[in-house]
């Protein structure tokens, strides 16, 4: 009797437990969580440049984790790899890439939860130098399981440029793992309650409403996505691969928009790794 109770109890606790909980904090100290760019600002007022660098830079991040690794479009392209900070640990870091590479990065953190990163500009034409920094939101997200880190390494492999020719199941795989790091972003919006979605810091041949899902036509796709495939014809049969698998999937009406769109990504992914069913 002991025996069923306890089995019986263990398998109540284990269908409580919520998988994909997530929870924030503002962090203590520099080069912890997430940094995200909200917008630039200048060493010059009127600068003409300033509205151009606001836009490219803004949603922009570092994203440090506590085993000394880190994720990052801080420089318009995609990398991970392990850092250290420098010195006192108050205002830059050594990032040492997955690629090989070695840079450093000046970052300045303010305890309410939102730092500064520096930017610095040499001008070809002229000796002078240029001190532009990106102000960021400063946030540690902590996860249940890290299948719905957003920005772990796992969910953003997509973003990696093919080197080489891809076969369909190839281009399945990196349109699943970008279907990944979107289930992974709707969870983190609907667990924090996030009330407007901004696509600022989303590189996607998606869009997202209250409505449902979209895919864009891949000639209508943003340069930056559609140059993660090896050619635009492999773009192409991305796009018509995904196609077919929303043509398959049921749209089941939700109130709440965030887990309408986790459960049409989750029928696109099935379709997608299952063509024939």
């Amino acid at each position: 009797m002991k025996a069923v109770l306890y089995i019986f109890i263990s398998i109540i606790l284990f269908s409580s437990c919520d998988d994909s909980k997530v929870s924030v904090e503002i962090p203590d100290n520099n080069f912890e969580g997430l940094w995200l760019v909200t917008s630039v600002v200048g060493p010059r007022q009127n600068d003409p440049a300033l509205p151009h660098m606001d836009k490219f830079n803004k949603g922009r991040w570092i994203q440090f984790e506590d085993d000394s690794s880190y994720t990052t479009n801080i420089k318009g392209q995609y990398d991970f790899g392990k850092y250290r900070p420098l010195g006192d640990g108050k205002d830059s870091a050594e990032f040492r890439s997955f690629r090989g590479d070695v840079y450093h990065i000046a970052a300045k953190y303010n305890p309410n939860g939102s730092g500064l990163i520096l930017n610095r500009i040499n001008v070809p034409e002229m000796t002078d130098t240029y001190d532009y920094y990106f102000n960021c939101t400063v946030r540690k997200f902590k996860y249940r399981n890290s299948t719905y880190d957003t920005y772990a390494v796992e969910n953003n492999y997509w973003r990696l440029p093919a080197e080489s020719s891809e076969n369909d199941s190839l281009i399945v795989r990196r349109m699943t793992n970008h279907i990944d790091f979107w289930l992974a972003y709707l969870n983190t919006a609907n667990k924090m309650n996030v009330r407007s979605f901004d696509y600022s810091n989303i590189n996607s041949c998606f869009l997202f409403s209250p409505h449902g899902i979209s895919l864009l036509n891949f000639k209508k796709w943003e340069s930056t996505f559609q140059t993660l495939f090896y050619t635009k014809g492999e773009a192409e049969r991305a796009y018509k691969l995904t196609s077919k698998a929303i043509y398959k999937s049921e749209f089941r009406k939700n109130d709440n928009a965030y887990l309408q769109g986790i459960d049409l990504f989750r029928q696109i992914k099935y379709h997608l790794l299952n063509p024939n069913e």
